[in-house]
């Protein structure tokens, strides 16, 4: 899997979040940060089927994914 910086990784998702939200299952996508601390784009689906998923995994599969399962996408707050 190749290195990407955070500029690079939003470039990416400007160009496949139309077609990823138009996945059922896919609620949002952002780029942030995994459970590690690396900088990846971040999924957050609600039941997708694993179809769908490999689907997505296969369409950006050099670009560092974390599904986020289940989770809500809320704003920084301080």
């Amino acid at each position: 899997m190749n290195e990407y910086s955070q500029t690079q990784l939003m470039e990416i998702l400007d160009e496949k979040q139309e077609w990823l939200h138009s996945i059922p299952g896919v609620e949002q996508s952002a780029v942030g940060l995994n459970a590690a601390g690396d900088v990846c784009i971040r999924i957050f689906v609600d039941q997708i089927s694993e179809a769908d998923k490999k689907k997505i995994n296969e369409a950006i599969s050099d670009v560092p994914v974390s599904w986020e399962e289940g989770m809500e996408m809320r704003p920084y707050a301080e």
